[in-house]
């Protein structure tokens, strides 16, 4: 069920704000709608209105502007960025044990571009392809890879495999495991 909460404004520097605002979007062709209820000739006097008569307007503590926020968009608004931050966090974790670019593309569909601020944000000075483990590494990587829950995403398979071997790059651990 969508909730609408409104609230009036009557605080004067936020009204302020919000018609100056209204006022330039509609000289920009937008929100003609808004201020539809106004005369031509009023909404020319608004935009000419010098800011000192603005603020004798707006200081008069009347309720000339009220906000809705729709409840249901704003919780779906948060969602979208917490699920956002614990895939950066999850994708920082990767660039900061040693992942390269197309393992981040693989995994979280990385681009360059992304993947370059992603090294920038973690720091990561490292460069080139990491040095593939021995043959007998590999097959310990490989071993602990097919134990793992299967049901899990490939990326929560490779955190686990990183936690097995901390002391390898997680580059390393995949192209072991592209190896199987």
């Amino acid at each position: 069920m969508m909730k609408r909460v409104s609230l009036s404004i009557t605080e004067h520097t936020l009204t302020l704000s919000v018609l100056s605002y209204v006022i330039d979007q509609m000289d920009r062709g937008r929100f003609g709608d808004l201020l539809s209820y106004l005369e031509p000739e009023e909404l020319d006097e608004l935009r000419m209105m010098p800011i000192r008569d603005l603020l004798g307007i707006t200081s008069q503590g009347r309720e000339i502007i009220h906000i809705t926020i729709d409840t249901q968009q704003l919780r779906g608004c948060m969602f979208r960025l917490r699920n956002r931050s614990e895939d950066e966090s999850d994708q920082l974790w990767f660039v900061r044990r040693g992942a390269h670019r197309f393992m981040m593309t693989e995994l979280f569909g990385t681009t360059e571009r992304q993947f370059r601020e992603l090294r920038r944000l973690a720091g990561a000075t490292d460069r080139g392809r990491p040095i593939a483990p021995e043959k007998t590494i590999t097959e310990t990587i490989q071993q602990a890879w097919v134990k793992f829950d299967p049901s899990l995403s490939v990326a929560e398979r490779y955190r686990l495999l990183g936690d097995v071997f901390p002391d390898l790059p997680i580059g390393a651990l995949y192209s072991a495991i592209n190896e199987l």
